[in-house]
């Protein structure tokens, strides 16, 4: 399991900061992500005391 906070990005509002959460495989993915690259990824998002998503899978990343 790993988690970490980003900087979530949308068309349709600001800016937010958002908890991420990853399991096996993903969680591997997202520890090897450095400050500054944009993941996209889909998952489940609730609310636990801030946003959080608990991520199905990455499904692509960029370096800036």
């Amino acid at each position: 399991m790993s988690v970490a906070t980003i900087l979530a990005s949308s068309d349709k509002r600001s800016s937010y900061p958002l908890q991420v959460i990853a399991f096996d495989i993903d969680a591997l993915t997202l520890m090897t992500f450095q400050r500054g690259q944009q993941i996209t990824a889909t998952g489940k998002t609730e609310w636990r005391s801030s946003y959080t998503m608990v991520i199905k899978s990455v499904e692509s990343f960029q370096t800036p």
